[in-house]
């Protein structure tokens, strides 16, 4: 009697947990279809540049990465760059050098890098400007708190929104996205705790837009990725036509070494100062400790410690990462497929992680400034 019961019980929680999930995949499929109703994609058909020319020299231990690489189910990229040369570089089959891919959150890097530009230009006053002043015109008139969110609040992730990422997107299914935004309710007062969500950094693209009177694309190109030789293939607009702040660009894996090289140099390329050195130390500093799974966030940047070495990366969705080892003078890149509905990303990082753990013991006998004329085969 006692084993029906809890057969009985069990099939109950069955059916309840099965039609919760069936539920929750169809507001997700419903809340990605309207999503993708919505949003503008922006391809760039010409891009100006293709693949920057790295000067490469594989290690002699690159065929072992390339191995432990290809174990690796959903991968599609994997670069290490050693004081400034392409040591290793593998690609998935379907995959190459001229493939681009779309970066997801790693863009954040690429925005933040943007702001220090727009500053150091002086279309934005300082840091501690109030988003007010920029876009006035989308702010409810009453909501006197929002009006104190500042550029800094939204770069650091604490503006104060109420809005959990990848659980409140409805505010993507609006027209505007920016004046959607600055409709939704706060949770806490600017500045005071910190709340990962791109909803942030689209604003800060919207920002720019009307700062700089140019898109944000204009803008990046005009005043960073022109002179680093990337081209964005594709970058998608929100339907008020702001580029998506955040998400939704495209770059080959070997632009993304090349932007993570920028900011190893602190923030110089073939001896010009592209990014204020300033700015890439400021951006490089904590502002929130243990933001997230204890990596500590700075403006745009990741900031954790691992294999024994501090580090600073940009990161996406499903394995899109830029990885700077500073001690070590390295950059890693990885790129990937998007994980399945309730992958744990965990998972997926820690992966990453292991693999980018094995590349450094393979490769620890290239010591930093180390001659690699050598590793030529």
């Amino acid at each position: 009697m006692i084993f029906k019961s809890v057969s009985k019980l069990s099939a109950v929680r069955v059916v309840f947990i099965l039609v919760f999930l069936i539920t929750l995949c169809s507001c997700s499929g419903l809340w990605y279809v309207g999503f993708l109703n919505k949003i503008q994609p922006h391809k760039i058909e010409n891009p100006k540049f293709r693949v920057p020319h790295w000067q490469k020299r594989d290690h002699p231990s690159a065929n072992q990465i390339y191995k432990q690489a290809e174990k690796f189910e959903g991968l599609n990229s994997f670069l290490i760059i050693k004081d400034g040369i392409l040591i290793a570089e593998w690609y998935a089959s379907g995959f190459d050098k001229e493939t681009p891919g779309n970066i997801k959150s790693a863009s954040k890097s690429i925005i933040s890098a943007l702001v220090g530009l727009a500053l150091q230009k002086g279309y934005f006053k300082s840091l501690n400007q109030p988003l007010f002043e920029v876009l006035p015109e989308f702010f409810p008139p009453d909501d006197h708190i929002k009006k104190t969110i500042t550029l800094k609040h939204l770069l650091t992730m604490s503006a104060g929104f109420q809005h959990i990422e990848n659980v409140h997107n409805y505010v993507y299914l609006s027209s505007d996205w920016t004046k959607g935004i600055l409709q939704l309710p706060m949770m806490h007062k600017p500045g005071d705790r910190f709340n990962y969500g791109t909803i942030q950094t689209h604003l800060l693209s919207a920002a720019l837009t009307k700062a700089s009177g140019m898109d944000t694309l204009t803008f990046a190109q005009k005043h960073l990725l022109d002179n680093l030789h990337i081209s964005i293939n594709r970058w998608d607009k929100a339907p008020e036509g702001v580029f998506f702040g955040g998400s939704e660009m495209y770059l080959t894996p070997r632009d993304m070494a090349l932007f993570g090289q920028l900011y190893l140099n602190n923030g110089r390329f073939k001896g010009n100062q592209l990014v204020p050195a300033a700015w890439v130390e400021s951006s490089l500093n904590v502002s929130f400790e243990d933001a997230w799974a204890g990596a500590a966030y700075g403006y745009g940047w990741w900031l954790k410690k691992y294999f024994g070495y501090d580090t600073y990366y940009a990161q996406g969705y499903g394995g899109q990462r830029i990885m700077n080892i500073p001690d070590l003078n390295m950059v890693f890149v990885t790129t990937a497929d998007y994980p399945p509905l309730f992958h744990d990303h965990r998972k997926r990082e820690q992966k990453i992680e292991d693999l980018i753990e094995f590349a450094l013991q393979v490769t620890s006998s290239l010591k930093t400034g180390e001659s690699v004329s050598h590793l030529e085969q």
